[in-house]
Formats: C-alpha cells, structure tokens, sequence
C-alpha cells in the first residue's frame, strides 16, 4: 500500500520486545519497527540487546533509529538544546556500538534507517556534507526514497549519493529567494 506501519519496540525490556516483533510482524504485517538510539546507557549493539538484533535479522527486519540525548549528555548545556548536538552524537554512539562491537557483522540482514543522516559520521569519515536526510522508506513502487534538505550552493547537477545510493535534487524553494535579505540586527 501507500502507506507502512513501523511497530514501537519497549527496550530495553528484552522479553517485551521479543514478543512485540512477534506480534508486529505476525499479527499486525508491520514494515518494520522503530526503537531509540540508548536505553538506560546502553546503545544498540550492547550485547544485552543481542536476542532482539537476533529476531529482527531472522526476520530480515527494517529498523528505523531515533536519536536520544544519553542520560549522561542531558542538560550539560542549558543554552543549546539536545537535539543540537546531543541527537547525533548519540546516533554516532549507536552506529558505533553496532559497527565497532561486531553486531554489524553477526546480524547482516537488519536494514538500519538512523535519523538524522548517519549521526556525525559523515563528517568524521570524511565526507562533504550538503544536507541531511529527514526520514527515508521504502517507497512501493518507487523502491528507497529518502526526504532531506540540501544546501542551496549545492549544483543542481552535482552526483548527490545516500547510504550508497544515488540520490536526485528537485528543487523545491526558487534558489533567489532570501538571497538580497539582510538579517535584522
């Protein structure tokens, strides 16, 4: 259909989100499922969460990532709000715990969706940032769609690549909007 259903998972209740896949995926159809960056200090390839990463591989399962501000993190800076800097660092923090703790390599079938765009890797991996990707799915008959702003000193011709794939720009805003506005001071 047009439409999909991504199933909440209650980590870091193990037990429950085993039985929450089942019936998300058994009873409901779900697309996927969606959980949070951390639990209680503990990141997605914690091994704790090993059962859970186990079922939704089985499964070959869709897994959309929402950033959190760790516990530790919260509040350490009260002008600047956590979705600032904390949400992707603690994305950052998830990737890693998958990657660096081998979790990426024992369950190789899970199809990760992190919010918003890969945390801080891009930039710590080297790669030119021009945007970010607000959310992505998998479109029914267009197959991955991702939704992101890029900068507008982006070409309109320039090869754009998301999670390995090419990417297209159509242009939304006129690029001479705001252009001869001066901010107020």
């Amino acid at each position: 259909g047009r439409f999909g259903l991504f199933a909440c998972l209650p980590l870091p209740d193990v037990d429950g989100a085993l039985h929450e896949i089942e019936y998300a995926f058994d009873t409901l159809k779900a697309d996927g499922v969606g959980v949070m960056t951390s639990f209680e200090n503990k990141w997605l390839g914690d091994p704790v969460f090993a059962p859970v990463l186990d079922e939704l591989n089985r499964r070959k399962a869709v897994v959309f990532v929402h950033p959190l501000a760790c516990e530790s993190c919260r509040g350490i800076q009260p002008l600047i709000t956590e979705a600032t800097v904390e949400y992707g660092t603690d994305t950052t923090r998830a990737i890693a715990s998958i990657v660096f703790g081998g979790a990426g390599k024992r369950f190789p079938d899970i199809r990760f969706i992190f919010s918003p765009g890969g945390g801080t890797l891009p930039l710590l991996l080297g790669e030119k940032v021009v945007g970010f990707v607000g959310s992505s799915a998998r479109h029914h008959e267009l197959g991955p769609i991702a939704l992101a702003l890029v900068k507008r000193n982006v070409d309109l011709g320039a090869e754009l690549v998301v999670d390995g794939m090419p990417a297209a720009q159509e242009v939304v805003v006129d690029p001479e909007i705001g252009l001869h506005v001066r901010p107020l001071r």
